[in-house]
């Protein structure tokens, strides 16, 4: 069978992700909203529905969207492992390529919540630390952000900033604002005892988390791209 060249444009991969991303907040904006105003209407919105587009949910569209997008990160990774010459540089975006296949799975099945109960007990940890998940992903960021900062700051500078700022995004979203969110559940107990300001201050938190994660997620795979791209003159995926 001929073999054919798929391109990948990085520009146009950013335009339609950043529209996919930008469609699901604001389904999920429009719920909430719908959600707190017409909370006296039964049934509405459509708790299927609801659920399928809410940011702050796990296994549904968004999961499966952000997901998938991290597994990209990692089939990036891969592909520059691969272009890479440099013995050392195939094993940082191996590893790297590694890291990002273990958050996908995570992402899916909540890896980090089931470790979450027996830490919290452990620990018995309260207030920003009451998703007690947060302590060992943030020392493991502290280190992985060590290890790895002088290889990505070898980069060329447009891309290079592009990951710093990818990170930071992602990680103040997927930890920072998490950690708020958990002192708001520390201090006045499960969401369902919330009342109408703290049930509209805490979706803003989870909008905010969740939106940060999937931006930050889309500017890295957009940098990899781009990188990628500059390796190889032109990006291609051989179908034989």
């Amino acid at each position: 069978m001929e073999a054919k060249n798929i391109k990948i444009n990085p520009k146009v991969f950013l335009k339609i992700n950043f529209l996919i991303i930008t469609t699901l907040i604001s389904l999920h904006i429009i719920f909430q909203l719908c959600n707190y105003y017409f909370s006296n209407i039964p049934s509405f919105p459509d708790i299927r529905i609801y659920n399928s587009f809410n940011l702050g949910v796990e296994r549904n569209i968004p999961t499966a969207y952000q997901a998938s997008m991290i597994f990209i990160s990692s089939i990036l990774l891969v592909l520059l492992a691969l272009s890479s010459k440099s013995k050392k540089d195939k094993l940082y975006f191996g590893s790297l390529s590694f890291l990002f296949f273990y958050i996908g799975w995570d992402e899916i099945f909540v890896l980090h919540e089931k470790i979450s109960r027996p830490l919290k007990v452990y620990w018995n940890t309260s207030g920003f630390l009451h998703y007690a998940w947060v302590i060992p992903y943030a020392i493991l960021v502290l280190i992985i952000s060590l290890i790895f900062y002088s290889f990505v700051k070898s980069f060329p500078v447009r891309i290079r900033n592009l990951i710093f700022f990818s990170g930071f995004i992602y990680v103040l979203g997927e930890i920072g604002f998490e950690m708020i969110s958990g002192n708001l559940i520390s201090l006045y107990g499960p969401k369902w005892e919330f009342n109408q300001t703290q049930i509209f201050y805490h979706s803003f938190l989870i909008t905010i988390e969740e939106s940060f994660g999937l931006v930050g997620i889309l500017f890295f795979n957009f940098a990899l791209l781009k990188l990628l791209k500059i390796r190889s003159e032109i990006i291609k995926i051989r179908i034989s």
